[in-house]
């Protein structure tokens, strides 16, 4: 895995049901101009001429440590949400290789589930000898531990590249897309990773009693489901 930012805003609309089985909505939002959530690995805030970013892999990741390969954010006020029974989420991406000897970044995935047990553990699948915290593309490993958490991955290396759904670490659905679809939002520097216009935005809705959709809308183009 190498560099990728996501860039803009996150927002998502939670509905809750309470102790007295009332349901209840709330709104949580970041444009990444200030350091919320929690922070695992590479991941960090960064500003970039204005820009808010969270950046989650190092820009330059060092071959003798794979903590630099990996970051993982979780948000702030949602932090000790339980219960939650159906979530509407957006957020901005994009890659930024920095010319660093690889033409293009692996991917990231982006999680619903418990983050809370023992992140600073090992994994036990996959990338054997990983830390719970770390994942990609592929998932992420304390869901996989603990056999339950929602993953949605998205790849941009090779002709693999596209976009999978994951309960724990069992996949559940894979569109394969292609490197042609992964060139959109891949750059060279954050004049280019960071411009709204060579963003994609990527749109996840999911409810307890239906389904997980993922639609992708890349720069000047409509999302596709």
């Amino acid at each position: 895995m190498k560099r990728m930012t996501f860039a803009s805003a996150a927002a998502c609309t939670i509905l809750v049901a309470s102790a007295h089985a009332e349901t209840t909505s709330s709104t949580y939002s970041s444009d990444f101009a200030n350091a919320d959530g929690n922070y695992w690995g590479a991941a960090t805030h960064t500003t970039f001429n204005g820009h808010g970013d969270l950046q989650l892999t190092s820009d330059y990741p060092n071959p003798g440590n794979s903590d630099s390969y990996f970051g993982t954010w979780s948000t702030g006020s949602l932090a000790n949400t339980t219960n939650i029974t159906s979530f509407s989420a957006s957020f901005k991406f994009s890659m930024n290789n920095n010319n660093n000897g690889s033409w293009r970044s692996d991917g990231f995935s982006f999680l619903a589930g418990n983050l809370s047990n023992d992140m600073n553990g090992y994994g036990d699948y996959g990338h054997t000898g990983l830390s719970h915290w770390k994942g990609g593309e592929w998932g992420f490993n304390n869901f996989s531990r603990l056999g339950a958490g929602m993953s949605v991955g998205f790849g941009f290396y090779g002709g693999d590249a596209g976009v999978n759904a994951r309960w724990a670490s069992a996949e559940q659905a894979y569109n394969r897309m292609g490197e042609d679809w992964a060139d959109s939002v891949v750059y060279y520097g954050y004049d280019w990773a960071l411009n709204n216009n060579h963003q994609a935005t990527a749109y996840i809705n999911w409810d307890t009693d239906g389904d997980l959709v993922v639609s992708i809308a890349w720069p000047s183009n409509a999302p596709v489901e």
